[in-house]
């Protein structure tokens, strides 16, 4: 893992040229820039990356906020990858339960760390990103687990392949936890099924994927605006007219599905934005995909208000049963 020298809190990389994007076999090619400035959008915040890029190959981020419940673990899981081209970035948003202490003890193995308030989690990342030196950036929650010691050692191979191959972001498999009965179980699909829906509905984890750096150069950062889908949003700019690339050999993450886009009391948000992720992106028509996920959502909620949680999983659970026996 690259880390800045002992006593060093944050590291300053010199400045490094600009980037034209990964280099590219075949199609698919990225747009030139005059075509992709018809469609670049309102918000664009500085990009601004102040190190050469590539050196490391991978850079990881975190944000973080009165997380000592979760930080021990998380770093030991961080410390144990295998990996030794990646550098570990984390962007505190002024914690005040010990966060701030625990992570300056550990400096040694954090190539850049910032204490700040900031304006939310993808605010955070946007602080992160122009100090990442990576070729690849991907995002982890603190409550995440790679899954294995190895996870991103056997990424590296794919990630090198799509580069040349003008691929701009990678995921590999990801194990949902449910957060009700603690069972991991598998979330993604190829991406031929993802990009059926993707312009209707965000069918990846976030967590976990792979951003080639060449997408900030290119589309500017997150918008904070989106408070919960600002992911979806960002990949909507890039992917809805570029390919990416599963890897369903490697399991990357266990991810905790009890996050904010996963809590009932947030579902309408997360509805609202993502139709308002779609407008800014130039997709107008209705989304029949989010009109029937937001109508289930609202029945399903009705009987668990009446029967409870527990009442309400063990009636699927049966319907589920009986549709496999018919």
């Amino acid at each position: 893992m690259a880390a800045p020298p002992t006593g060093q809190r944050v590291a300053q990389p010199p400045p490094r040229p600009p980037s034209h994007g990964p280099p590219a076999r075949s199609a698919p090619q990225p747009l030139p820039r005059a075509q992709a400035s018809k469609r670049k959008p309102a918000f664009k915040a500085p990009r601004a990356i102040a190190a050469p890029v590539g050196n490391p190959y991978i850079s990881v981020i975190t944000a973080t906020y009165n997380a000592m419940d979760h930080l021990p673990a998380f770093l030991d899981n961080i410390a144990a990858q295998t990996c030794d081209d990646f550098e570990f970035l984390v962007q505190d948003g002024a914690s005040t339960d010990g966060t701030v202490a625990y992570l300056e003890e550990h400096i040694d193995n954090i190539a850049h760390f910032e204490s700040a308030p900031d304006d939310g989690i993808y605010d955070a990342w946007n602080k992160a990103i122009v100090h990442a030196r990576g070729r690849w950036i991907c995002f982890v929650g603190v409550d995440d687990r790679f899954a294995t010691p190895h996870a991103l050692a056997a990424m590296l191979a794919h990630l090198r392949q799509a580069e040349r191959d003008g691929i701009r972001f990678v995921y590999g498999q990801v194990d949902w936890v449910d957060p009700f009965d603690q069972q991991a179980k598998p979330f993604h699909k190829p991406w031929p099924q993802v990009r059926a829906l993707f312009r209707d509905d965000m069918p990846l984890i976030h967590a976990g994927g792979f951003h080639h750096h060449s997408q900030f150069d290119e589309h500017g950062q997150f918008d904070p605006s989106f408070t919960i889908v600002g992911d979806y949003e960002f990949l909507l700019r890039d992917l809805r007219d570029h390919d990416a690339r599963f890897v369903p050999d490697v399991t990357v993450l266990r991810h905790d599905a009890s996050g904010v886009s996963s809590n009932p009391a947030n579902r309408r948000r997360v509805f609202a934005q993502m139709r308002r992720a779609r407008r800014k992106n130039g997709l107008r028509r209705p989304s029949w995909v989010l009109l029937r996920r937001e109508a289930e959502f609202v029945t399903r909620q009705a009987f668990v208000n009446r029967l409870g949680e527990a009442r309400v999983r063990d009636l699927e659970a049966s319907a589920r049963k009986l549709l496999r026996r018919g």
